[in-house]
């Protein structure tokens, strides 16, 4: 079991959805640890990057997970839109930096969302297959069992650190949140749908959470994925929990389509 030695802190870990123009918008995130992570505690993470002209460069867009030597499980609101050929996945590197001289970047070969909309995943197929060497770079571990509420959790990404800031740092962040109840998370968003296909993690006190630039980050507990980064209102917001997409309940379609 891979050990985590890092300072819980009030740092945001982010997703990336539309946000409405309000104050207050529905975001997919993660606050909560100001403590740098290293790509070795998850060397199945990967930046996913985008450019949005010809003349643009590749910039941190949102996460991933490798799932095969060329499959790479993200959120379908990380890639809503995106152009394949502006589109690639750097791999093996704490950085979030447009360089990335110590990572791997491998391109797109096509993007396979779920059927149902409402289902926040997709799968990256990449063009050339994935260098395992089990330090940087390896696969994911999917969970066969859901997780139970009050069970601890880590999530790391490059997203917002604060949600009213934008201040993103270059180094890969941590945060643990316990597994929250369904119902207990159903009944903070009561004015709003939190899905059978969707758990929930974090603290009703708020302080730590993902954030924008988390989406498709893997929730993992017990060093297997239960989850991925999707949505929350704000970030790290007391009485708003963080939501992930339901890896487990997924894990045929994951298979089918990988």
């Amino acid at each position: 079991m891979r050990k985590f030695t890092l300072a819980i802190l009030f740092v945001v870990i982010s997703a990336v959805v539309v946000i409405p123009a309000t104050e207050a918008a529905i975001t997919g995130r993660a606050v909560g640890s100001a403590s740098n992570s290293h790509i070795t505690q998850f060397p199945y993470e990967v930046s996913i990057r985008r450019r949005f002209c010809d003349a643009c460069a590749y910039e941190h867009y949102c996460s991933g997970t490798i799932y095969s030597t060329n499959v790479v499980i993200t959120s379908a609101s990380c890639v809503k839109g995106a152009d394949i050929r502006r589109t690639n996945v750097v791999a093996a590197t704490s950085k979030r930096s447009a360089s990335a001289h110590d990572g791997q970047v491998y391109l797109v070969e096509k993007i396979i969302e779920h059927e149902n909309s409402d289902i926040d995943i997709a799968l990256l197929h990449l063009s050339s297959n994935l260098k395992f060497n089990e330090l940087t770079l390896d696969r994911v571990i999917l969970a066969t069992e859901q997780p139970k509420a009050g069970e601890k959790a880590w999530v790391a990404g490059w997203g917002l650190l604060s949600e009213f800031e934008a201040n993103f740092d270059d180094n890969l962040k941590a945060i643990q949140v316990p597994i929250m109840d369904l119902s207990e998370c159903r009944k903070a968003y009561f004015w709003t749908e939190v899905k059978h296909t969707e758990l929930c993690a974090g603290f009703m006190k708020g302080g730590v959470d993902a954030c924008q630039g988390d989406a498709g980050s893997p929730l993992m507990v017990k060093d297997k994925m239960v989850g991925l980064v999707s949505w929350g209102y704000g970030c790290a917001r007391p009485g708003n929990p963080g939501v992930y997409t339901n890896v487990v309940m997924l894990r045929d379609w994951i298979t089918e389509n990988a």
